[in-house]
């Protein structure tokens, strides 16, 4: 068993300066291990999916679909909001149609909505998704970004939708969330029950 060298704070200050940092490096990784910093984003996790949202968002069931929202006083129009989806697949749920389907013009105004995309994301938490940015598709005067994916037996697609005005700083808000995207091998263990369409 190794032997644990213990030090007093007299000690330390009688040490030359690169043992001195050494030990304090030391210390420092050793706290980093037994106690992990608590990670600044909240996880949501539902019966089908897991990813991680920026602090203080909060997402509540609607109907068949989560909806996650920005901390924001009652009745103030949101900039922001996700919205996640699962369903069963059917012969149309698979990668190539997701492909040619947000390949297509969405605009609510007749405009061009794509704006990026569609790509495969092939390694999000080790699956395929599908990713496209469109605009004014879901909602007049905002970007939406689309992931959808199949994966354990579901259908899966989740939007993340902002104001025309914060689109720039509202990527790097939402990256971490997209790269944190599981879909979940044990969903149906779980309680709830995904929208059937």
């Amino acid at each position: 068993m190794a032997r644990i060298q213990r030090y007093r704070v007299e000690d330390l200050i009688a040490l030359p300066r690169p043992t001195l940092v050494a030990v304090i490096l030391g210390i420092v990784l050793s706290a980093g291990l037994l106690f992990p910093a608590e990670a600044s984003a909240e996880v949501f996790e539902s019966r089908f999916l897991r990813f991680s949202l920026p602090e203080g968002w909060k997402c509540d069931l609607e109907g068949s679909d989560y909806v996650c929202e920005p901390p924001h006083p009652k009745g103030q129009k949101l900039s922001m909001i996700f919205v996640l989806a699962a369903k069963y697949p059917n012969d149309s749920d698979n990668l190539p149609s997701y492909m040619e389907e947000l390949k297509r013009n969405k605009s609510m105004t007749n405009g061009s909505s794509l704006v990026d995309g569609p790509k495969i994301d092939s390694d999000i938490s080790g699956i395929s998704w599908v990713e496209a940015t469109h605009f004014e598709s879901e909602i007049k005067g905002y970007y939406t970004i689309y992931m959808a994916t199949v994966s354990n037996e579901l259908a899966v697609l989740v939007t993340f939708s902002v104001r025309k005005n914060e689109y720039q700083q509202f990527k790097d808000l939402v990256r971490p969330c997209i790269e944190s995207l599981e879909v979940k091998k044990n969903w149906r263990t779980q309680q709830s029950t995904p929208n059937k369409k």
